[in-house]
């Protein structure tokens, strides 16, 4: 493992992460509601997500009324920063701590596909309870999370140290030999994939009924290996409380790419309408991949 970054400019992130760790032994109730505190300190001076926000839920809820958006914003940046809580919980908090705030539905699943040798593709969502529900899982079954180093390198540190205590291995963004391999010797791969995506093999796929970019290589990955499709959501509950629930496998090795990707959609739509504020609406889902598409964020700055 890397040393941890121990230059001057990383010393702020150290102090903060220091403090974060301080905050993380406090009763978790005591955590929510500073999380909430904080979210919603942050949401009445942030202008330019507030927009963003503003965009998405006009586009993907065009229902609301424009009171209920208003609301619906300020939840989504109190569950914001309840989600810094979390972070902290999913690096240093213990597994006992972590069980005795959650459940499982589904995990017969996942147990079945290992019982029978086959490897999982765990198939989630960008939502406050990403990274919470990624540890929550582990707490039960070894999970290989598909990651991206953030570019903070104290945090990205603070990350790799937490995947190396708690997941079976991590496995880098580019290291996709390695995630073929890990499929077929029957383990479990944790993929999230519907943020916007540009590059290479992306297509307008309907969310909410409007064409957003996305990456489609879970569908070939299902085919070249042979491994089962999960789907999971991480809810956090009125009582600060977690549930997970993992769906039936999704047939995605026997539909075409765009089938398959739309019932992914679905799946996340779905989970979305249960708890919306949970949702990270402050992503820009819906940049244009085209140069035909329309960008509904031009006026943000």
């Amino acid at each position: 493992m890397a040393r941890p970054p121990l230059s001057l400019k990383s010393w702020p992130t150290w102090f903060l992460m220091g403090i974060l760790r301080l905050i993380c032994l406090l009763p978790w109730t005591l955590q929510l509601a500073l999380g909430r505190r904080l979210g919603a300190l942050v949401g009445s001076v942030a202008y330019r997500f507030r927009k963003i926000i503003d965009i998405n839920l006009n586009w993907c809820l065009p229902l609301l009324s424009a009171s209920d958006r208003r609301k619906l914003a300020n939840d989504h940046f109190k569950d914001l920063g309840v989600s810094l809580m979390e972070s902290a919980m999913t690096w240093w908090a213990s597994d006992k701590r972590i069980l005795d705030l959650s459940a499982i539905d589904g995990l017969e699943y996942l147990t079945r596909a290992q019982q029978q040798g086959r490897g999982v593709i765990l198939m989630t969502y960008h939502s406050t309870t990403l990274s919470i529900g990624a540890r929550i899982i582990n707490t039960r079954i070894k999970i290989n999370p598909l990651y991206k180093p953030t570019k903070n390198k104290v945090i990205a540190y603070i990350s790799s140290v937490s995947f190396k205590a708690h997941a079976q291995t991590a496995i880098l963004h580019t290291e996709v030999r390695k995630m073929i391999q890990l499929l077929k010797d029957g383990n479990i791969v944790w993929y999230v994939a519907d943020q916007n995506f540009r590059k290479k093999g992306a297509v307008n796929i309907p969310f909410f009924n409007h064409p957003a970019a996305t990456n489609v290589f879970a569908h070939r990955l299902a085919q070249m290996t042979n491994a089962d499709v999960l789907f999971y959501a991480c809810y956090r509950l009125e009582n600060g409380h977690y549930q997970i629930a993992i769906e039936p496998p999704m047939n995605f090795a026997n539909q075409d790419v765009f089938e398959a990707s739309l019932e992914y959609h679905r799946r996340i739509e779905n989970a979305i309408l249960k708890y919306p504020s949970q949702y990270w609406w402050i992503h820009k889902r819906f940049k244009p991949l085209t140069e035909s598409d329309s960008n509904i964020y031009e006026q943000v700055n």
